[in-house]
């Protein structure tokens, strides 16, 4: 379970209402929470636990409503990858890409 040790200041983001039928979740991870960015052998990035929490948000949704469409994005190839493969069985599901590459997401 997610949980927010954040000031009301620091989170009151939160409070805006997303676009009509977008909603949104944004989780910032520390070192603290196990967080750690990785060179990719091609010279991109990844974030394991950033991986791991995006996959648990996206399956508990589909958990609840299998109609749900999920999209990720994400600012590098290689959670683009690392995530795709935690999700493998879900692709149909779920659209992951990056943000260059999120005009071919809609």
């Amino acid at each position: 379970e997610l949980k927010s040790i954040a000031s009301a200041e620091k989170t009151r983001a939160v409070m805006l209402e997303p676009l009509p039928g977008t909603p949104i979740v944004l989780v910032s991870l520390l070192p603290e929470d196990g967080s750690r960015v990785e060179t990719t052998e091609s010279g991109s990035r990844r974030n394991r636990k950033s991986a791991e929490v995006t996959v648990q948000v996206a399956r508990k949704q589909l958990a609840t409503d299998r109609q749900t469409r999920i999209g990720i994005i994400t600012p590098y190839r290689g959670q683009v990858y690392l995530i795709k493969k935690m999700l493998k069985e879900l692709q149909k599901q779920i659209m992951i890409t990056t943000m260059t590459d999120k005009k071919n997401f809609i």
